[in-house]
This record gives C-alpha cells, structure tokens and sequence, in this order.
C-alpha cells in the first residue's frame, strides 16, 4: 500500500510538471530513441501501469485506511465525554452532526446492541474511556451505507459483554483501532454476524491494543454469516482467552497479520460446521501465536511470507507443520529465501530466512 502510494504520488508530480511548463516537455518524456507518442497516449500507458502496481501492493496487505465514510451521506457522532461519567448511551456525552431524525447518541434509534441506521461515523478520539454492555456496528439496512467506528488518539472503548460488526442482515460495519488505542470485551467479538453474502465486515488493528476474553471457548469469529477481515499492523498487541474461528459460517474469511504481536489462547479453526467458505492467513510479518491449527475447510490455509508463526510444540510439532507445508496447508512460496522451523520456549516456529 505505501509503495503503491509512492507511485500515485510520483505519477501527480510529474502530471503537475506536464501541466505547468508545456506540452514540449510531456513528449520529451516519451520520445527517446527514435520512438515517439502523443501526450494522450503516453500518460494513459503509464496511467494503466500505476493502477496495476497499486491493486497488486493493496491485495493481500489489507485495507488499513479504510475511509468509507469519506464518501457516504449520514450522521457522524463524535465523542466528547462531556459529563465525565464515560457512559456510551448517556447523550450529553456525544456531539451529532448529520442525523435527519435528530438522534442525540449512536444507538438510540433501537435502544439496544444495534446502532442508528443513520449512522455512517461514529467517532472516540479524545482520548477518554468510553464503557458499554455490548455494540453491533451495523450500517443502513439494506446495505447501502457502513457504519465505521473508530477508536483513535490513545482512546480506550471497554465492552463488558460482545462486539458485532456487520450484525443485522445486509448491513456493512467497520471498526477501527489505531494511534495507540486500546479495545477490551469481556467475552467475543464477532466480525460479520449472520449479515448474508452482499454485506462486509472488516476490524482493523493498527498500532494499538485488542484483549478480548471468551463466550463457550471462543474469543473471535471471522466470517460468521458475511465476507469478513481483520487486519493487524504496526506495533500492535492483540491476545484472547480463547479460539479465533475463521469462516465460521460458510462465508470467506481473512486474517492479515502484517505487524504486531497476536497471541491466541485457544486454537486457530478454520471452518466450523460447514463445508462451504474460505478461511486464510496471510502472514506478511509480525508474529502470529496459537495453541494449535485446525483445517476442517477444503479451502483453507496460511500464505506466508515473513514474521513469526508459532504453534505450540504438543499439538504441533515440528514434522507436523512441515506436513502442512508440504501438502499445501501453509504456502511458504512467498518467502523470498525460503524459510526455517525452529522451537521457541515450547512452539514450533515457523521463520523466513
């Protein structure tokens, strides 16, 4: 993504340049050896080429930004945590801008888990502790807005029960964790639940913090009932008490690990209950740590390219992942110098060389 950005930039630069002096200029840069082209056709070459290398960087990396909200028509709900008391459903805490039903917090529509249907932004980024039961981040009905919370600035969102992204059918919900913030739940986070195959959920983790403990032995589900991804990047620090499930509910699910530590208490199962779905890893760097790994998908596995994935020795011993790897379970193809198992303190470890 930031190499693909670099290019953008370049490609503006010189376009900027072309614009400023003259048309002279343009064709010097496409006229060398005695091969010329008009202006037109040479920034539309070279137009094609950077939309090209930007969809390559961008494919597998995950969408840290993810500025849906930058575009849609609804109702944004700043924190302000005026009254002190850190209450999410207390309306004197939040400034609304936006909410055609005159709305005064993020969840008063439904007076329950799921949040306005007028909601496209709902903002913590003062850096207060915010506290609630539960919350379903759902956008429209329907689908045709998402609804992106985001957690920012050293803020602290403390959940005592569940997280729903992408909850209600045909709904779109992200949920944002960056600049050294903290998100706690108690017992799961579910990252597009029951929602159906047109709706997306997507939690992103950047440079901060996410502890979630456990509902009957599990602590996250990745693609319950919608596409769904969760993205970790930077000097984050993920940990649960329990499984991470992915593609749980027969939809496609993505894990993409490209910095940070995770640390799941529980096993990594790909696929529960079903046949259908799929369930993958990308492992770009950073370390990713498990109890064990469970394939029940046909369509499942880990692509790994660098970082550290660690899988305890007892149920995942050093002839077992190198079976994983040879039957194509775990794709080491990527790795640019091929890579190394190793034991670290009882985990069978895979690295880069």
């Amino acid at each position: 993504m930031e190499l693909a950005g670099g290019v953008v930039l370049l490609a503006n630069s010189i376009l900027f340049i072309i614009g400023v002096h003259n048309t002279e200029f343009g064709l010097l840069l496409c006229d060398s050896g005695g091969i010329s082209m008009s202006v037109s056709k040479c920034l539309s070459v070279f137009c094609s080429v950077l939309i090209i290398a930007s969809f390559a960087c961008t494919i597998v990396r995950g969408d840290i930004e993810n500025n849906e909200s930058s575009t849609q028509t609804g109702a944004v709900y700043e924190w302000t945590g005026q009254t002190g008391d850190g209450s999410w459903n207390n309306p004197k805490n939040w400034k609304v801008t936006g909410s055609e039903k005159g709305w005064k917090y993020p969840n008063e529509e439904f007076k329950n888990n799921y949040t306005n249907q007028d909601c496209i932004a709902i903002n913590i980024k003062n850096g207060d502790t915010v506290k609630a039961y539960s919350l379903a981040i759902d956008g429209k009905r329907g689908g045709s807005t998402t609804n992106v919370l985001t957690i920012a600035n050293r803020s602290t969102l403390k959940l005592g029960n569940a997280l729903y992204i992408a909850d209600y059918e045909k709904t779109n919900g992200t949920v944002k964790v960056i600049g050294g913030s903290t998100l706690e739940v108690k017992k799961l986070i579910d990252i597009g639940n029951w929602s159906g195959k047109n709706s997306k959920a997507k939690l992103i983790i950047s440079d901060s913090t996410l502890k979630v403990g456990n509902f009957k032995g599990y602590s996250i589900r990745i693609a319950v009932g919608t596409t769904s991804e969760m993205t970790v990047s930077g000097n984050s620090k993920v940990t649960t008490t329990g499984d991470m499930r992915i593609a749980d509910g027969g939809y496609d699910g993505k894990l993409i690990v490209n910095g940070g530590e995770i640390t799941i208490g529980g096993s990594i199962i790909f696929g529960v209950g079903t046949s259908e779905g799929k369930a993958y890893v990308y492992m770009n760097g950073g370390q990713l740590k498990a109890e064990n790994l469970v394939f029940h998908l046909k369509d499942a596995k880990i692509v790994f390219t660098g970082g550290k994935l660690m899988v305890n020795s007892k149920n995942i011993p050093a002839d077992k992942l190198k079976q994983l790897i040879d039957s194509g379970r775990i794709d080491v193809s990527g790795a640019p110098n091929g890579y190394k198992i190793i034991n670290v303190d009882g985990y069978t470890t895979l690295v880069a060389k």
